[in-house]
């Protein structure tokens, strides 16, 4: 069995009808796994049609060695299914009730180790995937089906690594029982298009981990639960994207010591890399994700947390077009960083419902900067909605270029930001950013609301 799902998906888990049971993403939805995990779970427990449903003759199997064939007709024997010439009645099945066929959470399926099949009279068990519904009478299996009618198989819990590392396609680590116990063994042994399923733990890592092909999605089981925690108080950086297309990161933590320099995650030439609910731990980086020339990139939902102790940025793109930003919570704390969230030299931009937190910054600190490098224009980016908080009032709030820059930075808008407690809210800050819109923006207790030093700037409705 191969694993051919595609994760392309990976993110939006669709909400079907009321009462359809039958799609895999109502099961998504109900056990709060990502719907590819799923997937994969379905393609490991799959019935003949492929359907992602399940009845008489479910079979389960894959290329370790675990064959389970429930149907009419067979017996059990210590809760494991069995083939049979004649069907037989033992204890584990109840006569004229229905008999619930779990494999446990804790099965193994290496080829020529064991694993569990449970029975129970309960369509409930912890830790456990429900297979099939079992009938008998006389001690005899007289009906097999799925439950409810239509129902993809039941994940109750975060999938354990022991019931899928043996699915092409997919490498889990897991501090046991996984095909790996480092994430940067299991990523840097990765085939384009893999996925890298990261359960949770605290992982060590002293070295760089180098993504080596495209198309590799590497997914922890929780940010809060997922760390990786790079060692080494070093500059160089903690995850090189290598200038690979189509990755997609997400749910878990990076964290670095103390006197870690390098940037956190870090990649050149990439095209259509995803980051979501990526969080970032550590003192010294030099930048927390830091992207260049990397066009179509998304970071939603990350969060940032520092002291950045002579570090420059949050976030920082250069030559990134079409690059979304949005909805990612920044905190920064007790330093005097240069930049927050820096953009430079690219089109088409949204930086948008992002939330910045600065506390005590120095007076030439930008929360968020944007502008054109040298003899370039850059156009039609969007810096809307956003909050930003200083509470030692002083920085700059939204930035668009800088004071006797030669650069052109054409139709911008601002709209519907929130900017608090700054030297300057927002600042139109060179005579080449021309045609900037700046409207409805909410700038309270800064010392100068907006200045504007640019062309034909269209400035209405703000407070």
């Amino acid at each position: 069995m191969t694993y051919t799902g595609d994760p392309t998906d990976w993110l939006n888990i669709p909400v079907p009808a009321a009462g359809d049971v039958s799609s895999a993403a109502e099961e998504s939805l109900r056990s709060n796994i990502p719907d590819w995990v799923l997937e994969i779970l379905t393609k490991a427990l799959t019935d003949e049609n492929g359907d992602g449903t399940l009845g008489d003759g479910f079979q389960v199997s894959d290329d370790g060695g675990l064959d389970i064939e429930v149907s009419a007709g067979q017996g059990f024997i210590g809760g494991l299914v069995i083939e049979a010439a004649a069907p037989t009645g033992k204890a584990d099945l109840t006569d004229d009730q229905v008999n619930y066929v779990f494999l446990k959470k804790t099965a193994t399926t290496f080829e020529d180790q064991s694993f569990t099949v449970e029975i129970s009279l309960s369509d409930s068990m912890a830790d456990a995937i429900l297979i099939a519904a079992v009938t008998c009478a006389s001690g005899d299996i007289t009906d097999v089906t799925n439950t409810p009618t239509g129902r993809a198989p039941y994940i109750r819990d975060n999938p354990n690594p022991q019931i899928i590392n043996d699915i092409p396609g997919l490498k889990v680590v897991a501090p046991s029982g996984g095909n790996y116990t480092s994430p940067k063994t299991a990523i840097e042994a990765a085939s384009a298009g893999d996925v890298i399923y990261i359960c949770a733990g605290t992982y060590d890592e002293a070295a760089t981990i180098i993504i080596p092909n495209n198309n590799l999605t590497i997914i922890g089981a929780n940010r809060g639960a997922c760390i990786l925690n790079f060692t080494a108080a070093d500059a160089n950086d903690c995850i090189d994207l290598n200038g690979k297309d189509g990755l997609r990161l997400a749910d878990f933590q990076v964290q670095a010591v103390a006197g870690k320099t390098g940037n956190g995650i870090s990649g050149t030439g990439c095209d259509r890399p995803k980051i979501h609910r990526v969080r970032i731990v550590a003192d010294g980086l030099t930048t927390a994700i830091n992207l260049v020339t990397c066009d179509r990139a998304e970071v939603t939902r990350c969060e940032f947390e520092s002291g950045y102790v002579g570090g420059k940025h949050s976030f920082y793109a250069d030559g990134c077009d079409r690059l979304i930003f949005e909805s990612n919570d920044i905190h920064l704390t007790g330093v005097e960083p240069t930049r927050g969230v820096s953009i430079f030299d690219s089109d088409a931009c949204q930086v948008i419902t992002n939330t910045v937190r600065v506390d005590d910054p120095a007076a030439n600190t930008f929360i968020m900067y944007t502008r054109a490098n040298l003899d370039d224009v850059n156009s039609f980016s969007r810096w809307a909605g956003n909050i930003i908080v200083s509470t030692g009032g002083d920085g700059y709030g939204i930035v668009l270029g800088a004071a006797g820059d030669p650069r052109y930075l054409d139709d911008t808008q601002v709209l519907g930001n929130t900017i608090f407690n700054c030297l300057e809210g927002i600042r139109v800050g060179a005579v080449g950013v021309r045609q900037t819109r700046v409207h409805d923006n909410n700038v309270r207790t800064c010392t100068t609301g907006i200045s504007d030093v640019g062309t034909d700037t269209d400035d209405k409705d703000n407070t």
